[in-house]
């Protein structure tokens, strides 16, 4: 063999070599991305269990919120009733002690009368005595039938203040649980900005269907306006599917909402497609 050819055999053979030595690295390298790719997705995976459990529990509380404080609220009512009636009660007992304070001081006038007079007739002395005797039986009996009333006018004050302090302590728990169900929904709104996890994902939507009226595209990824608002029942969080006719152009949530138009962020572009005015939207699909 040539000279040449010598150097020829030799160069193949040292680029055979330096090939086989880089496909060895990068067959290694492969290998340990896919194990760190693995482990990432396994570990993303986690926190997405874990923050759907924190969702669902913050979810179940809100609802338990609620339905105590619509419970409060029928006690309150009830009694609030019941403070009226017992109102109207000792006013009806304070009107019968009135009549009966006015007989009393009539019976003893009488009795006066009778006292007086029962000098100044012998004769009629035993009739005297006897109206005299039945005018203090009557008294007795005026002052029993007092008596018992302002038992029954001071039974039912107490009754009264009793379910005042009920009053009082109910409006406290209906405001400490009101507090509470705010706090829940504080919750669920930074749970919501934390995690970047749709409101629409948690809650189900109605049906709303819409027009774009405006889409920007100078702050990626994408700001578009929608002709549906809160008078519309769109809520901040909601999401809405953006198509044309079979054209599907991607996804948006809500981030601003108004009385009749709200305003929602690109978050699942569609390669190749841009949103714009007279798209359709919907928030089901």
């Amino acid at each position: 063999m040539s000279p040449i050819g010598r150097i020829f055999s030799v160069l193949n053979l040292v680029l055979a070599a330096l090939f086989l030595s880089w496909a060895s690295m990068a067959l290694s390298k492969a290998d340990s991305f896919r194990i760190k790719y693995e482990e990432e997705v396994g570990a993303r995976a986690a926190d997405v269990e874990r923050l759907e459990g924190e969702k669902s529990a913050a979810l179940a509380a809100k609802t338990s919120a609620e339905s105590r404080a619509s419970s409060l609220n029928d006690q309150l009512e009830n009694a609030k009733n019941d403070a009226a009636r017992l109102t109207r009660e000792v006013e009806a007992k304070d009107q019968a002690n009135d009549v009966m304070q006015a007989d009393l001081g009539r019976i003893s006038n009488s009795l006066e009368s009778a006292n007086s007079s029962r000098d100044a007739a012998s004769a009629a002395q035993l009739e005297a005595v006897e109206r005299a005797n039945a005018a203090d039986n009557a008294k007795s009996e005026a002052l029993a039938a007092k008596q018992a009333a302002e038992t029954q006018v001071a039974d039912l004050r107490a009754q009264i203040a009793a379910l005042n302090s009920q009053l009082k302590d109910k409006n406290a728990d209906l405001v400490a649980l009101q507090k509470e169900l705010d706090n829940k929904n504080t919750e669920l709104a930074v749970l919501v900005d934390a995690t970047g996890v749709e409101v629409g994902s948690l809650l189900a939507m109605p049906l709303i269907n819409g027009v774009v009226i405006e889409a920007l595209y100078d702050v990626e990824p994408g700001l578009v306006a929608i002709n549906k608002g809160s008078a519309d029942k769109v809520e901040r969080g909601y999401t809405f599917d953006i198509y044309n006719g079979a054209d599907y152009k991607g996804r948006v949530r809500v981030e601003n909402v108004r009385e009749n138009t709200c305003t929602a962020i690109v978050t699942q572009p569609v390669d190749g497609k841009r949103i714009g005015q007279g798209d359709k939207a919907a928030t089901r699909l």
